[in-house]
């Protein structure tokens, strides 16, 4: 057991890179990093599903601005006719 006071460990933990490996904090700061990890990969998925909104909204907006595409079969859509 370790007998650092918690400002010496807090100092400590400042210092050095909070990483898997890291031997100051043991499991706890696996645990943060996990934590950290999680956290980064719920806010890539936010940015995801903003950044597929903004598209499906420009879709939208160019549709009721008139525009289309070309069906597969070659013939125009409704709005090209």
């Amino acid at each position: 057991m370790s007998t650092a006071t918690p400002a010496a460990m807090a100092r400590r933990h400042a210092r050095s890179p909070a990483s898997p490996g890291s031997d100051i904090g043991g499991v706890a700061n696996h645990l943060d990093v996990l934590d950290a990890e999680r956290n980064l990969f719920t806010a890539e998925q936010a940015l995801i599903a903003l950044q597929r909104a903004e598209l499906d909204n420009l879709v939208s907006l160019y549709v009721a601005l008139g525009g289309g595409a070309i069906e597969r079969s070659g013939e125009l859509s409704p709005n090209q006719r």
